[in-house]
């Protein structure tokens, strides 16, 4: 690759004193050339801030910001998306705790530029919990699905791991064209956010795969989504704000209409599953 690309993540922080150094540490060791790091503090109480800070002064294409007020998670996420994209040709975006592996950013871009339509590349897992099991994942679902239905209908399907694909990394002319950032319309604003960011993806462009496993994912039950309630309100919240985004989106009235046949096929056959598992009881 002559021409390098230029690479900008973020990485939104709170109270993360403890860990983020080997965040930054595994984002600093990519061995991409040209690339930029935007971490923002999240207002945080603890040290977060000043150990960033300290990391930056030894690391030039680490930007450390800080916000006056906590913003939370969604709004954090959103700020970061608008800076990343105006900086970059294509972007990330990185908890404060996971690691990132040194190929992370150069062979994902490489798998962007062969794939031209893409918008989207989904590292392999490394998915790393507290008890000391770890193991490996890939997402290939949507993977080189030309039509947008397939596409939109492999998303909902929420496959094991799907999540692997927030962590990718993305075409910003294509992320510009999506913003803002879709929240839930009633209940818990941010619960399930990520799959209607993908959504929004799918609606415009295709995904590949990297070829190796890029990142390691560190579950931590204290962290935004292990604070969800997975009760019918939210889990009706994410339905009918699913249903908004294939409203408003750029997708024509003829893909819309077998997007949401689908939908309806796939609550009829959950509903008559739930009714032979009752049947049989």
């Amino acid at each position: 690759m002559n021409n390098y690309p230029k690479v900008v993540g973020f990485v939104p922080a709170f109270n993360a004193e403890k860990f983020i150094i080997k965040t930054l540490e595994s984002l600093g060791n990519q061995t991409y050339p040209n690339f930029e790091i935007i971490i923002c503090d999240d207002a945080s109480p603890d040290n977060t801030f000043e150990i960033c800070k300290e990391f930056a002064k030894v690391h030039p294409n680490f930007t450390v910001i800080r916000n006056e007020t906590n913003l939370g998670w969604f709004a954090n996420n959103e700020k970061l998306w608008r800076i990343a994209v105006d900086r970059s040709d294509y972007c990330f975006f990185s908890p404060h705790d996971d690691h990132l592996y040194p190929d992370f950013i150069s062979e994902q871009v490489e798998i962007l530029i062969e794939n031209p339509k893409a918008a989207l590349c989904i590292p392999g897992m490394n998915n790393c919990f507290q008890n000391g099991v770890s193991f490996t994942t890939t997402y290939f679902d949507p993977i080189k699905k030309s039509d947008p239905v397939d596409r939109v209908e492999s998303i909902l399907e929420r496959k094991e791991w799907w999540w692997a694909a927030c962590h990718g990394l993305c075409k910003s002319s294509i992320i510009k064209q999506i913003l803002p950032v879709k929240k839930l319309m009633f209940g818990e604003k941010e619960f399930f956010a990520d799959l209607l960011w993908l959504l929004e993806i799918a609606f415009v462009g295709e995904f590949v795969h990297s070829r190796n496993i890029l990142f390691s994912k560190n579950y931590d039950p204290k962290s935004v989504s292990g604070s969800w309630k997975y009760g019918l309100f939210n889990k009706t919240a994410l339905w009918v704000s699913i249903w908004d985004c294939i409203h408003k989106s750029s997708l024509t009235p003829r893909e819309k209409q077998r997007i949401r046949r689908k939908i309806f096929s796939f609550f009829a056959n959950t509903i008559g599953n739930k009714l032979k598992i009752y049947r049989n009881k």
